[in-house]
């Protein structure tokens, strides 16, 4: 079971689409903001930063073998340096958003695992366990400029 923040900022709902975008802005549900959106390729758009390079991972499964340690970029703009087993990001590794958010940590299978940090790219950090590329366990949620 996952771990909720206890700002108001934080998503609200367990399957994360609820959005709170500020102290007074009121609930967004991002399936109505993305929908309909489609990145150049024509692909929907994800809400999920650890979605946005699910269709071009799996092409990859199949494609020449990766070297761990050398930086992979995706077409998305995003950048991996780490492990890789069998074409998957596996291992430890960081992921880097064009936009400058970053996760770093434990992979397992192209998903974040066990331990690790993510920083948005606004500066705030959660730093814990995670399951299933998302926040759950144990962790602590840091706002810059204030605490936890």
């Amino acid at each position: 079971m996952g771990a909720r923040c206890s700002q108001e900022c934080c998503a609200g709902d367990s399957d994360g689409t609820n959005l709170k975008l500020g102290p007074s802005s009121g609930t967004v549900d991002t399936r109505d903001v993305w929908q309909g959106m489609e990145s150049e390729d024509g692909q929907q758009k994800s809400t999920s930063y650890f979605d946005r390079e699910e269709s071009e991972l799996t092409s990859l499964k199949s494609g020449p073998r990766l070297q761990s340690g050398a930086p992979h970029t995706f077409r998305s703009g995003a950048t991996y340096v780490g492990q890789w087993r069998d074409n998957t990001r596996h291992g430890i590794g960081k992921q880097t958003w064009p936009d400058g958010a970053t996760y770093e940590g434990e992979w397992r299978e192209n998903r974040a695992v066990g331990k690790g940090r993510f920083t948005h790219g606004d500066g705030d950090m959660y730093i814990g366990e995670w399951a299933n590329n998302m926040a759950s366990g144990h962790g602590t949620y840091y706002h810059k400029g204030s605490t936890t």
